[in-house]
């Protein structure tokens, strides 16, 4: 079983933080709450809502009921999403995705999500939406499965692993991990790339990402008083900022550094981590 350690800095106090296993400590309902409550803290450009209106398989004819549904502030984009627990069979799991994807949505399905949240969505713009673009799908389970992800793969749907963890006074941190969409920080860890001249290595590798810097894009960083000019270099799974003077401006003392973004800025700044 997992848990995570927090130090307070001023009284050096010790705070463990233990994962709640669901097989010992809540049911799917539990979860579905506790995700419908954050979800839009999770993913704040979505909406999100409860969405357990039966679909229809039309291959087969099978009927089946989702838990969630994440709907993009821009309309350009929508998830269908079950939860679950890694203790439930994998073919019940798979059969309900096989009926998500195989699913037609329709206006009708836009009317029910328009009515779930009426005070912010837009019903012309949601049915534009589902006549465009068919949802994705994301399972959101409680442990991480190999097989089951293999399976589901056949869907295009992600998974992503959600845990919640409890301290002795019921303070709750919550982890999510493996594939979602993408999640806006304003801050990644990176190193000094000592394989490359002249490169930093962001570790979140989604964070430029969330920051609309693609592949290839110019980008400035500010490390104290001094502007310095790098292009975003991608290479398999890592994600490298190369600079492009025939200068390293930072530290030579220490490869560890914190990249910020500040989202009304187009700089960025570094500093020592």
């Amino acid at each position: 079983m997992a848990k995570l350690l927090s130090t307070q800095k001023i009284s050096r106090e010790l705070n463990w933080y233990q994962e709640i296993q669901s097989s010992s400590f809540y049911n799917e309902a539990d979860l579905d709450r506790v995700l419908l409550f954050n979800m839009e803290v999770f993913f704040p450009e979505f909406y999100s809502l409860l969405f357990n209106k039966e679909l229809i398989n039309r291959t087969n004819g099978r009927k089946n009921k989702p838990d969630l549904a994440l709907v993009k502030k821009d309309y350009s984009d929508w998830y269908i999403i079950e939860v679950e627990l890694n203790r439930h069979p994998i073919n019940h799991i798979f059969e309900q995705f096989h009926t998500f994807y195989n699913a037609i949505y329709t206006d009708e399905h836009a009317n029910y999500i328009y009515n779930k949240r009426p005070d912010i969505l837009e019903l012309e713009k949601l049915k534009q939406m589902i006549c465009r673009h068919a949802p994705k799908l994301m399972l959101i389970i409680d442990e991480f499965n190999s097989e089951l992800k293999d399976k589901i793969k056949e869907f295009n749907c992600i998974m992503c692993v959600f845990q919640i963890f409890l301290d002795n006074e019921d303070k709750s941190i919550f982890r999510l991990n493996g594939e979602h969409p993408l999640i806006f920080t304003d801050f990644s860890h990176c190193i000094i790339e000592k394989r490359l001249p002249y490169a930093i290595r962001i570790l979140d590798k989604y964070f430029l990402d969330a920051c609309n810097i693609s592949n290839g894009q110019e980008v400035k960083l500010l490390y104290y008083d001094r502007l310095s000019k790098w292009k975003r270099e991608d290479f398999g799974n890592f994600v490298y900022l190369i600079s492009e003077s025939n200068y390293f401006p930072f530290d030579a003392s220490t490869n560890r550094y914190r990249i910020s973004y500040n989202i009304n800025s187009t700089t960025f700044n570094i500093s020592k981590s």
